[in-house]
């Protein structure tokens, strides 16, 4: 059972609405879990809370009352689809990638240059991939498939034959006999989807509603016969790139509440998340109500806090940092989870030697992967050729020696007497005493790189201008900003763009 606590206004309001379709505006810190932990308890019926993942389902099973069942979409679809794979050896896999699909579409190769196989399949793949996050029941390659595969590439495919390689990788991954495609989990959720399924319950809560994709929304829109409460912050939407498209703009519901008041932390963080939202058009301001806290423009001294970077190679970097000062470190959840492994196998692929890990291997060269990871624009292989690039030969002794001293940060209770390494989408969820932020976040100002023609660089960055994946830049770093408690040590990126703020206010109040 959940602690006892006396609610906020915003959250009798939330309790005491018994409209059918219910969205909840949650801010940063302000007590969603503890809100809806509330509505259920007043709500007696069989509800299902509908978890982003494992870890917040685990959680909530030990918060909500017992009419309620915590569960995420994808074991609800697991338990109808996903066990049909899962009990054939190697079928059900995390991710599927070209070299899996290479053989199944051999004869559409033939007729492309070799140096467009590679591109092709990819845009294959994540073809397949929005077909599988949509809400559509049919493969559609003018809608799902992108046919610019390149700069200055003419388009040597057409529909038909994209509609028919998707749909022959589509029909490979749903046989359970043909165990060189592999069924992905966004795959078995697909056909949950497509299924219609009716789910046995009086009231849903969909938390983290931002950062669904249309096939769960349509999942959840199926539900009419139950009482939906959507809750979420379209500020921390950050996951368009797993096929999320907040999703809170288009919900059409009979009542809106919001929560703005953050008992994490004091009006001093609160300042600086309210610079970002009111950069994004948020009229609504957060509200830092917990103890006072500091905001620093000098990096933090010592270890004891949490290292918020945007990408992995700043976390790399920083915990090489630590080996030299003999700072005791970890990585937030599991190390695994960072895939160091892989910085090793580029590593291989540059240096000639052995390459364990298909997907690298099938590059054939680090130059190839290189090209590729520019032409995808594939942050993860970028992001590990950087790493690779800058510490050269050290990195297999770096890779043993990070690997042996990081260590544990999982769990209940984060580790506030260590250097807690992570990103800004891992540090989701999560809040420390004492925060730095890493210097490879966005910057607020456009630069030479990113100006649209006839657009002077420097000026600030007009967010209206910018796509959904664009603007998640900026979400990361209200994200990465709202997990200090106490103490927050800013980004470049932010002090510039703060200064920014305040001389931009000083001039704009009335002289006496």
């Amino acid at each position: 059972m959940g602690a006892v606590f006396k609610p906020t206004d915003e959250q009798v309001g939330i309790r005491d609405d018994r409209s059918d379709r219910l969205l909840v505006k949650a801010f940063a810190g302000t007590g969603k879990t503890s809100s809806l932990e509330l509505k259920a308890r007043a709500t007696p019926v069989k509800s299902l809370y509908v978890a982003f993942n494992k870890a917040i389902q685990r959680e909530a099973e030990h918060r909500f009352p017992g009419h309620v069942t915590s569960r995420t979409m994808h074991s609800l679809a697991f338990a109808r689809f996903g066990r049909i794979y899962n009990a054939v050896p190697g079928k059900l896999r995390p991710d599927i990638k070209p070299f899996h699909i290479k053989s199944l579409l051999g004869n559409s190769l033939r007729h492309l240059p070799e140096t467009m196989h590679m591109l092709y399949l990819t845009r294959l793949i994540d073809g397949v991939k929005r077909f599988l996050t949509s809400a559509d029941y049919e493969i559609d390659p003018y809608r799902h498939y992108e046919f610019e595969v390149g700069a200055g590439r003419s388009r040597q495919v057409d529909a038909i034959a994209v509609f028919k390689d998707m749909r022959a990788i589509w029909s490979a991954m749903k046989d359970p006999g043909q165990t060189m495609i592999p069924m992905i989990h966004d795959g078995y959720l697909k056909e949950f989807q497509l299924s219609e399924p009716k789910l046995p319950f009086d009231c849903i809560y969909f938390d983290e509603v931002q950062d669904t994709n249309p096939v769960t929304q349509a999942i959840i829109d199926l539900q009419a016969h139950a009482q939906r409460v959507y809750v979420g912050d379209e500020h921390q939407a950050i996951y368009s790139f797993r096929g999320a498209n907040n999703a809170i703009a288009s919900l059409d519901v009979d009542s809106t509440h919001y929560l703005t008041a953050s008992f994490r932390f004091g009006s001093q963080v609160a300042d600086v998340a309210n610079e970002i939202l009111s950069l994004k058009g948020e009229v609504k301001e957060l509200r830092g109500l917990g103890p006072d806290s500091t905001i620093s423009c000098d990096a933090a001294d010592g270890y004891e806090m949490a290292y918020i970077s945007r990408g992995n190679s700043a976390l790399f970097s920083r915990a090489v940092s630590a080996l030299s000062r003999n700072q005791p470190f970890g990585f937030l959840g599991d190390i695994k989870g960072y895939r160091l492994d892989l910085i090793q196998e580029v590593h291989n692929l540059r240096t000639h030697n052995k390459v364990s890990d298909p997907y690298i291997n099938s590059f054939g060269s680090y130059n190839a992967m290189c090209e590729y990871a520019e032409e995808t624009d594939d942050k993860e292989l970028k992001s590990r050729a950087k790493i690779v690039d800058d510490y050269g030969e050290r990195i297999p002794s770096l890779l043993a020696s990070i690997e042996a001293k990081a260590l544990p940060v999982s769990g209940e209770g984060l580790r506030n007497d260590i250097l807690v390494l992570t990103t800004g989408h891992k540090s989701k969820g999560t809040e420390f005493n004492r925060v730095q932020l890493a210097n490879d976040f966005k910057s607020f100002f456009v630069s030479e790189q990113d100006k649209k023609p006839g657009q002077p660089a420097g000026g600030l960055i007009d967010m209206s201008q910018l796509a959904p994946a664009e603007i998640e830049e900026f979400n990361i770093q209200y994200v990465a900003s709202t997990r200090a408690k106490k103490d927050l040590h800013l980004s470049e990126q932010l002090i510039d763009y703060l200064a920014y703020a305040d001389e931009l206010k000083s001039a704009q109040r009335p002289r006496m």
